[in-house]
């Protein structure tokens, strides 16, 4: 049987069996990987079982615009990390949280304002915004996109740390077209009301 040499405190060494060798070497591994896997393994379940829910209320039906103001339609047909709400902001107005196929509808007043989504800190996404400039009875399509992968493994550079999960991560808004759009919302999205909106 092959096997892996330790030094006693004596100075001489010992001779363990290659089988006994990592087992020893690697005992506390599970210490480290246990919580790790078992966030992924939730995170993943939770993803898969996530599914959009088309509303009953018609896109055609819903878009319009009143007088002077400036209607705004938020959607997330798909953002990572699946399992999170973004909370939009309006010109620093928290609004709407939008889970995975849901839209919200915003009436403005015509001219500047920034839309942001808010990630909750736990789901290690970052914020997003996009500034967009309205006219009287405009009608403006934001759609939140996000990536939240675990790409590989690295070394941790903290003392003590050993080994860590790297991720790619990133989250955006951007104008869609209002052909495009009203059809994306129609296929996938359900209507979140918010009276901050309204």
């Amino acid at each position: 049987m092959a096997s892996i040499g330790t030094l006693r405190p004596d100075g001489l060494r010992r001779r363990l069996p290659l089988a006994l060798g990592p087992q020893l070497a690697t005992s506390n591994m599970h210490k480290i990987f246990q919580p790790i896997l078992t966030f992924a393994a939730v995170a993943c379940i939770a993803g898969c079982t996530s599914t959009a829910n088309p509303g009953t209320q018609s896109v055609s039906r819903s878009l319009s615009s009143s007088g002077d103001l400036s209607t705004v339609y938020i959607f997330r047909k798909y953002a990572e990390p699946t399992i999170w709400n973004a909370t939009i902001k309006v010109d620093g107005v928290s609004g709407a949280s939008l889970s995975q196929g849901s839209y919200t509808i915003v009436k403005v007043q015509p001219g500047p304002h920034t839309l942001k989504a808010n990630w909750p800190l736990l789901s290690g996404q970052r914020d997003s915004f996009i500034e967009i400039n309205t006219k009287p009875g405009g009608m403006y399509f934001v759609e939140l996109t996000g990536i939240s992968q675990a790409v590989g493994i690295a070394p941790a550079y903290t003392a003590g740390a050993g080994i860590g999960v790297v991720f790619r991560m990133g989250s955006g808004m951007a104008g869609i077209e209002q052909t495009t759009a009203e059809r994306t919302i129609a296929e996938c999205c359900k209507l979140r009301k918010s009276e901050s909106f309204e």
